[in-house]
């Protein structure tokens, strides 16, 4: 939900990975085109979506997923993450896990050596990480909520 707005529903339910989702500095959402884009899979490819499911479990996804953070979200957008199922996070990259260290999350070195799976959520505004919020579950079958306010420049 975007100011009690809904923005998207999960339409990859069977899948695992994660979730992404781009707003730029005038609140407007990226969007996904088509089947694939910076190595987003869009699930329902008959209709534009402004969620990229990157399916972690795969190594190749997790890198386009660090590559799609690092080198094509300009400073000053805001990022939305969340895990969707399993999203394999132990098994990702020291670089990946790293990245998203330096974009402010706390929890993601603890949840990559944790063998249990939790849903996270994780907002962060790139490039300023004191206005990072994360969300993890205690337990697989939580259901989390993450609220964060952007602050107009």
């Amino acid at each position: 939900f975007f100011n009690n707005n809904l923005i998207e529903k999960c339409r990859c339910q069977n899948e695992n990975g994660v979730y992404v989702l781009v707003m730029d500095p005038n609140r407007n959402f990226w969007t996904v085109a088509g089947t694939t884009q910076y190595g987003a899979v869009n699930c329902d490819p008959g209709r534009a979506t402004s969620l990229f499911l990157f399916e972690t479990v795969n190594p190749a996804k997790q890198d386009a997923l660090e590559q799609f953070l690092r080198d094509s979200i300009p400073a000053g957008h805001y990022v939305m993450m969340y895990t969707l199922n399993d999203a394999k996070i132990n098994t990702w990259s020291e670089g990946l896990v790293n990245l998203l260290s330096t974009y402010g999350s706390t929890s993601i070195t603890a949840l990559a050596t944790d063998q249990t799976v939790k849903p996270w959520a994780f907002f962060f505004e790139k490039g300023q990480t004191a206005n990072s919020r994360e969300a993890v579950a205690t337990s697989s079958n939580d259901i989390i909520t993450l609220k964060a306010e952007i602050i107009e420049k």
